[in-house]
């Protein structure tokens, strides 16, 4: 059944008639509100009345979320979804078709503009597969490789620098340098909507910390805290300070001990992490592309690469040296970790760690100004622009 409704929408594809100003988006293979989609999706809704901007989920909260805000959103399994999808000029999508129909294979006359999930820091696309040596991989990446660069009208980046990475990963030079639009909202509170401080009831901390490690692809167990964590619980307790954990969407394997007070796992609470992020006043990663995002904000990052040799192997490689690119600072273990934590506003103010994150930040964003929604838009609807 699958195969015969997308062979009949390829086909229709090719005879119904664009509408040059409806454009459908969506992300996470259509089951969350998040990412540079939503961003695009909430910029254009504010700000360009002439285009019709609609979001695509198979998630019904999500659905009644946006009609009760009477903001255009359909369900990609229906007769309007279809007909959107046939008709929209462009889909615009940060993983696969899934995020906006009902499937992952591209086919028929489609223009998809993929926005990406992140900054590449890890192996992805084509340079993902090469890392296993596999016949059925490889000739799987070789098919990606080839409906990239036949399907996708834009491929979205932020700098010089990322569009080198994108170029290897998709095989697609369709590359446009505008920044990412889910950035804008640190600029603009307007574009949030979600207030998560209220939420989460934060006002009543010093400071608010956040830990948002990236997605383990081959570990059964994902520990980054022992026992000792006990230790940093009492110095946010202490201190007033709290320390949330974002898990990766994906990330079903990470475990933390019981009993914390001033620790706490937010995953459930919040889906769209660039929300969050105006909020929070240092960073915790490991190898998630958050950090890349974060760095607009100025605020400092610790770096958590506590498995890194065990992450090289199981995982998929990296494309950067990630010791000498990024500025650190690095703690390869709890007492580390709590460490950089207690001394934060010592190492922060320190010229040379200050030089390292301005030209860090400077190299992988070509842009510092909330205006990236509007740069991708100028390219989209050129004519209408002009």
């Amino acid at each position: 059944m699958s195969f015969l409704l997308q062979a009949i929408l390829g086909f229709f594809s090719f005879f119904v008639p664009k509408r040059k100003n409806l454009i459908v988006l969506g992300s996470t293979d259509g089951r969350l509100f998040n990412g540079n989609p939503k961003a695009f999706y909430t910029w254009l809704n504010q700000h360009q009345p002439g285009i019709r901007a609609v979001w695509s989920t198979r998630n019904p909260e999500i659905y009644e979320f946006l009609k009760q805000r009477g903001m255009p959103v359909v369900r990609p399994l229906s007769f309007k979804g279809f007909f959107i999808l046939l008709r929209a000029r462009y889909s615009v999508i940060e993983k696969s078709s899934l995020d906006v129909s009902y499937t992952r294979s591209i086919t028929g006359r489609f223009d998809y503009v993929q926005t990406n999930h992140g900054t590449p820091l890890k192996k992805v696309g084509d340079d993902a597969f090469q890392i296993i040596k596999n016949p059925f991989l490889d000739n799987l990446a070789r098919k990606f490789k080839l409906y990239s660069k036949l399907r996708y009208k834009y491929v979205v980046s932020k700098s010089k620098v990322e569009s080198r990475t994108l170029l290897s990963a998709f095989g697609n030079k369709n590359i446009i340098v505008t920044g990412y639009p889910r950035n804008d909202l640190f600029f603009d509170e307007k574009l949030r909507f979600f207030d998560y401080k209220k939420s989460l009831n934060l006002d009543s901390y010093k400071k608010i910390l956040l830990y948002a490690p990236t997605y383990r692809d081959n570990y059964p167990e994902v520990k980054p805290f022992s026992e000792k964590i006990r230790d940093l619980d009492r110095y946010l307790r202490d201190n007033h300070f709290i320390l949330l954990v974002k898990k990766h969407p994906l990330e079903k394997a990470l475990v933390l001990p019981g009993g914390l007070t001033h620790i706490r796992d937010i995953s459930g609470q919040v889906d769209d992490l660039n929300e969050l992020l105006p909020h929070i006043d240092i960073l915790i990663t490991d190898y998630s592309s958050s950090f890349f995002d974060f760095v607009l904000t100025g605020k400092p990052v610790i770096y958590y690469p506590y498995d890194y040799e065990e992450y090289l192997k199981k995982c998929r490689g990296m494309y950067y040296d990630y010791f000498k690119e990024l500025p650190g600072p690095f703690a390869r273990s709890e007492s580390e970790l709590l460490r950089l934590i207690k001394n934060s506003d010592i190492w922060q103010k320190n010229s040379e760690y200050l030089k390292k994150y301005q030209a860090f930040a400077g190299k992988f964003n070509a842009f510092n100004d909330g205006n990236s929604s509007e740069r991708l838009f100028k390219v989209l609807f050129s004519e209408l622009y002009k």
